[in-house]
């Protein structure tokens, strides 16, 4: 991963700190920032990279994609979805399957916020099982039987905007646009013993899923911010508390410390070790948000 770039906003800041001109330090970034204005995206892109080689290759010997389990018991007992299921064979595809699209790190150098703006695109998720047991929805619909159920979805699409404050550091305003998959294969057998009924009834379900798209993103969408808020909310306190020489040693610590090809000769290059390196930034983010993360439940209570 190309670093350069970073490190001279790293090394100026650390020479302003060291001369007692932490004062001046944001104009002094600014003109910096100025005279670079893409200059993090090659980074940002080699992130992504680094992610979706994490999700292929697997991580501590558990592959992501495809993601595989011999079996999973399904028991639900609410209002919506009761079951009693058993799952076995299980294999889903399409994690790492994302493109990034051209991501664009757009500053607002007058007020020093930036503003990021970026796009991910999946192009398909396949999921397969087989089952064996009942499902009851919404306590009106009864469904039994054993066989095996294939969905294939295509152009899941994520958009993500997000804008930051570094003097304090905090988030300021964030917003996701999901746009939810077209549904290319819905298909189930066995359901009630009967393949005749298992043809319908997996034509009705193709054709739900896809209305389903059309009339629920907006609500979905509405739902996810919602949500998003409360937990930016909740971790904001902990941003401002922290300042620039706590970002650099987290970064420093994160990408220097999981080099492991060595340097490029003469580039200031170094080889990422995608799997240090992220267990590196899962250890930061403990370390620094973990007195919170009991408030934090909530924003997994309220998006479920």
């Amino acid at each position: 991963m190309k670093l350069w770039n970073i490190f001279l906003v790293f090394a100026l800041y650390s020479n302003l700190q060291s001369n007692g001109q932490n004062e001046k330090s944001p104009e002094d970034l600014v003109n910096l920032l100025k005279t670079n204005p893409r200059m993090f995206e090659t980074e940002l892109q080699n992130v992504f990279s680094c992610l979706k080689k994490l999700i292929k290759d697997g991580f501590l010997g558990i592959s992501l994609d495809p993601f595989k389990l011999p079996l999973f018991p399904l028991k639900l007992d609410n209002s919506v979805v009761s079951s009693d299921l058993l799952l076995t064979i299980i294999s889903f595809e399409g994690l790492s399957n994302f493109i990034l699209n051209p991501a664009e790190v757009n500053l607002d150098w007058g007020q020093m916020q930036p503003h990021l703006n970026l796009g991910l695109s999946f192009q398909s998720f396949k999921l397969g099982t087989n089952y064996d047991g009942t499902l009851k929805l919404m306590e009106m619909i009864n469904l039994f039987g054993k066989g095996n159920f294939r969905l294939e979805l295509d152009n899941l699409g994520l958009n993500l905007e997000v804008k930051l404050s570094i003097f304090p550091i905090k988030i300021t305003y964030t917003k996701i646009t999901l746009r939810l998959p077209s549904t290319n294969v819905c298909k189930v057998t066995g359901l009630f013993n009967d393949d005749y009924m298992s043809d319908i009834v997996s034509i009705q379900m193709h054709d739900t899923l896809n209305s389903l798209v059309i009339e629920q993103q907006a609500n979905l969408n509405t739902l996810i911010n919602n949500a998003v808020e409360q937990l930016v909310a909740t971790i904001n306190p902990t941003l401002e508390g922290l300042n620039l020489d706590d970002i650099i040693s987290a970064i420093t610590g994160i990408i220097g410390g999981g080099g492991g090809g060595g340097g490029e000769g003469g580039g200031g290059g170094i080889e990422l070790n995608c799997e240090a390196a992220f267990m590196k930034a899962v250890t930061f983010i403990n370390e620094t948000f973990g007195d919170s993360w009991t408030n934090r439940s909530m924003f997994y209570y309220n998006l479920v």
